[in-house]
């Protein structure tokens, strides 16, 4: 349908993220897609409302965005400084 493939390397950055991700606590996503850019997207919804996604868009690089009921999107990017 004319989306680009997620490259090995950023498949195996997304994954090792979420092992960090397991190490730390944090549960598992509800959803893991591809993007239709050749990103992956890890994806939460909790409850509340609260939904969270991280987007794999290279390897080693990823954007969160945090979206909380009654609040403006938070934005920020992984690795942080």
């Amino acid at each position: 349908m004319g989306a680009v493939a997620p490259s090995r390397e950023l498949v195996e950055s997304a994954i090792g993220l979420a092992y960090l991700f397991y190490e730390r606590g944090v549960d598992p996503p509800d959803c893991v897609v591809p993007g239709l850019d050749g990103s992956v997207n890890l994806e939460w919804q909790e409850p509340g409302g609260i939904y969270t996604e991280v987007e794999v868009v290279r390897p080693l690089y990823a954007e969160v965005m945090r979206i909380e009921p009654g609040q403006p999107a938070k934005h920020w990017a992984l690795p942080t400084e």
